[in-house]
């Protein structure tokens, strides 16, 4: 593949967006780079990076260069919002990079933070993004106290955003010094007196009997709905999730899984979630009503053996 070409490949999967550097992989030398910037055939999008002939200016683009400007930046606050399609707030170029960073870019609001951990930074339309609890929670440092709790509702109801897995960011990543956080940190506290919303009676008991298990030491607080995104960009949410483990449950049922097709969908399911490196413990509403303990067991053994493959895996890179 010649140049124009690596490169052409490249900025189609980055909204018409390469970095200079990523030029010079593509065997572009600087002169070459400076010549097509002079001559007008790439244009300047940020620090750094140019926009390709044809490529549309977009949103998506606006908030991308000023990620690939700074590498390990994340599109943040507003940008975020835009990115998870957040109604009612108006989408613009916001980064968020670590604090040691000091860099200005045209157009653009930059935000430092202490950390940015792995579970907050996702990637949705090819951006790295603040994972959705994460934009919420920042969110809430920038907007009105009435606004914050449209957003919350508005998720929550739409079954986008767990209260549980919300307020355990909340809570993990604490509220000194974090704009909007009191406030938000009180909704949350009001909301957990409603109770969640699911589509069956096997899902309410499946939820009682791990919470009632995690109350008990038996098992780690699970996830309910915990989304867990694919290499190709989409989302799946096992029943229950336990992501320190990369370990998920999920509810099979009979009535909607008694064909072949249904039941070659659920092993894909699964096959899917094992490219990630999750793994998927499938039962059924029959082992939660009749041998809760003895699934509570095979959970907690699975999640043994899951959390000692995650150490040795860490260690060895």
């Amino acid at each position: 593949m010649d140049r124009d070409k690596a490169v052409g490949a490249l900025a189609q999967r980055q909204h018409g967006l390469v970095t200079r550097a990523q030029a010079r992989e593509c065997g572009f030398s600087n002169d070459a780079v400076d010549w097509r910037m002079r001559s007008g055939l790439w244009q300047p999008a940020q620090r750094g990076v140019v926009r390709l002939p044809g490529a549309p200016v977009t949103l998506h683009q606006k908030i991308l260069a000023p990620c690939l400007a700074i590498p390990g930046s994340t599109a943040s606050y507003r940008a975020a919002a835009a990115l998870w399609e957040i109604p009612d707030v108006l989408g613009r170029p916001e980064i968020t990079v670590l604090k040691f960073y000091r860099v200005r870019l045209e157009d653009v609001e930059v935000h430092r933070a202490e950390r940015m951990d792995r579970r907050d930074r996702v990637w949705r339309s090819g951006i790295p993004v603040t994972s959705l609890p994460r934009t919420v929670i920042d969110l809430a440092g920038v907007l009105t106290r009435e606004r914050t709790r449209a957003i919350v509702t508005h998720l929550l109801a739409r079954r986008r955003l767990s209260l549980q897995l919300l307020s355990s960011r909340m809570e993990d990543l604490g509220t000194q010094g974090r704009r909007g956080a009191g406030d938000l940190a009180e909704l949350l506290v009001e909301l957990k007196g409603r109770k969640r919303h699911v589509d069956s009676g096997a899902q309410r008991r499946l939820e009682r009997l791990l919470l009632e298990a995690a109350k008990q030491g038996r098992l780690p607080t699970p996830y309910f709905e915990y989304p867990v995104q694919l290499s190709n960009g989409e989302w799946r949410y096992p029943d229950a999730g336990y992501p320190d483990h990369l370990t998920g449950v999920e509810l099979l049922s009979y009535e909607h899984h008694a064909s072949l097709p249904a039941f070659a969908h659920d092993l894909d399911r699964n096959l899917e979630f094992l490219e990630e490196e999750w793994f998927l413990i499938p039962i059924t509403d029959l082992h939660v009503r009749n041998e809760p303990d003895r699934l509570v067991d095979l959970i907690a053994k699975v999640l043994s053996r899951r959390e000692v493959r995650n150490v040795h895996r860490t260690q060895s890179g």
